[in-house]
């Protein structure tokens, strides 16, 4: 792998892990700092200052990263577990993107060892509307797609509204939908109601602005002060993650305009037991999803729905609204209807909107926890190599 999360790293038990060259130059420039004896921390959000150089990076990257800036990894990867087959018999190849380049790696790996190859797309690779590439370099990436979608055994996505992205271009059986989901040790015991005076609304995630836009939360509590002034002082946004630089501006102008700094408190980023017990003390769970992003079914969704508590979802027509609407214990409202948005912030603010319309149903529930999914990708594995 390239990324290193040393959180997680505590959960592998005996699993092998070998770590390839060429990582990813923010972490390896993080652990050398680290090792030098400076406190490096991660902050909340970029700094202003940053924005111009940030922007003329990223469309360097796009312009130059053929499929993206984890390209020299990949290569390394691919060489290191060619070696590692050489030693050893291995049932299957998976990789899993981001970054697209691991499924290179894959291609690579498919062609010159006959080992079944299965490809993981988090993300959409062609279809995703994040990634502004220029008409050359979506060619490119048309036709890279296309042979890893061809020589693949199996091809799993996390959403249905992926696979129907990908079938125009891959055969329909080859493709799984094998969501995010849950670990349930993180949401065991009970959960009690919240007793504050003050209306705890959590967002936990990074707000972005293309992808998850604070907009819709912001417009809504503007809605809310006109109505309820005294929503300053009986109601906060508690943010619990980062925001990127616009999202940061955004928010900041908003504090600004409205004179309303206690009513949001940007945590940053957190542990995740303490991202969890943010979560399960929220009196309303809020959801952001960019209209234009239907398919998006983060994990943040599933740990929402687990910590058994409202939500507030903002969010297109698509797969997370489908979801929310068969699991229930949700309000979901068009993302930028800020009256009705409003209206439910107001309820939570008067304590009419009761943590009893969060009950879900735990056996659909179960579908998403992390065993099931477990088992479910285990269940491709041995349909590739059979």
């Amino acid at each position: 792998g390239w990324f290193k999360d040393e959180e997680l790293a505590t959960e592998l038990g005996s699993t092998r892990v070998v770590r390839a060259g060429f990582p990813h130059w923010v972490p390896s420039a993080v652990e050398r700092l680290r090792a030098a004896g400076k406190d490096v921390r991660r902050g909340k959000g970029a700094s202003p200052g940053m924005g111009a150089a940030l922007r003329v990076a990223r469309v360097l990257r796009n312009q130059l990263a053929i499929p993206d800036e984890r390209a020299l990894w990949a290569a390394a990867a691919a060489r290191r577990a060619r070696a590692l087959m050489k030693e050893q018999r291995y049932d299957v190849v998976w990789t899993s993107s981001f970054p697209y380049s691991a499924h290179l790696a894959g291609l690579w790996l498919r062609r010159r060892t006959g080992v079944p190859w299965v490809a993981e797309l988090r993300d959409p690779w062609l279809d995703n509307p994040f990634r502004e590439l220029p008409a050359w370099r979506r060619r490119i990436d048309a036709r890279l797609e296309a042979e890893v979608l061809s020589a693949a055994d199996a091809v799993v996505v996390v959403s249905p509204g992926m696979r129907a992205q990908i079938t125009s271009r891959c055969a329909r059986e080859k493709v799984h939908v094998i969501s995010n989901g849950f670990d349930p040790e993180d949401f065991a015991g009970h959960v009690t109601e919240p007793a504050r005076p003050v209306a705890t609304l959590v967002y936990a995630g990074t707000f972005d602005a293309a992808v998850h836009p604070p907009d819709p939360i912001l417009q809504a509590l503007a809605v809310v002060l006109r109505r309820r002034p005294s929503a300053r002082d009986d109601a906060v946004l508690r943010i619990v993650g980062g925001t990127d630089l616009e999202s940061a501006a955004r928010i900041r102008a908003w504090i600004a305009l409205h004179r309303a700094g206690k009513m949001i408190e940007e945590l940053g980023f957190v542990s995740h037991a303490q991202a969890v017990h943010h979560m399960r003390s929220a009196d309303l769970l809020v959801l952001s999803v960019a209209e234009h992003a239907p398919w998006m079914l983060t994990s943040k969704v599933f740990e929402y729905l687990a910590s058994e508590r409202p939500i507030l979802a903002a969010v297109p027509s698509g797969d997370c609204q489908e979801l929310l609407a068969k699991l229930g214990g949700a309000a979901i409202l068009p993302p930028y209807d800020s009256e009705a948005l409003a209206n439910v912030i107001c309820a939570v603010a008067e304590r009419r909107f009761s943590v009893e319309k969060a009950a879900r149903p735990q056996e659909a529930l179960a579908g998403y926890s992390h065993p099931s999914l477990v088992a479910a990708l285990a269940a491709v594995f041995e349909r590739v190599s059979a």
